[in-house]
């Protein structure tokens, strides 16, 4: 069974959810997909800011660059809001 390697850039409402979702479906998940998904690491704006109980165990970093470069992760999902910062993500990620 492969592990597929998920990056998300975004922490806030709509990135805890996504969390929630792959956290509480995981097992419907991996079986539609043949194989298991990680988490990697969650892109937020703010280290410090107190988190949702679904970020407990999932590494946070306060740079999109670190998941978009990390050659292990194989999908980004952006969800951080705006248009010209999500842009340049989303760009550096298909690039990538």
């Amino acid at each position: 069974m492969d592990t597929i390697q998920v990056g998300i850039v975004g922490g806030g409402t709509v990135g805890t959810g996504v969390l929630r979702i792959c956290q509480t479906h995981q097992k419907d998940i991996e079986k539609r997909l043949g194989g298991s998904l990680e988490i990697r690491s969650v892109a937020v704006r703010n280290l410090k800011r107190e988190r949702h109980a679904v970020f407990k165990d999932i590494p946070l970093t306060p740079r999109a660059s670190d998941i978009i470069d990390d050659p292990s992760i194989q999908v980004v999902v952006e969800v951080m809001g705006g248009v010209d910062d999500a842009f340049r993500v989303v760009e550096g990620a298909l690039k990538a």
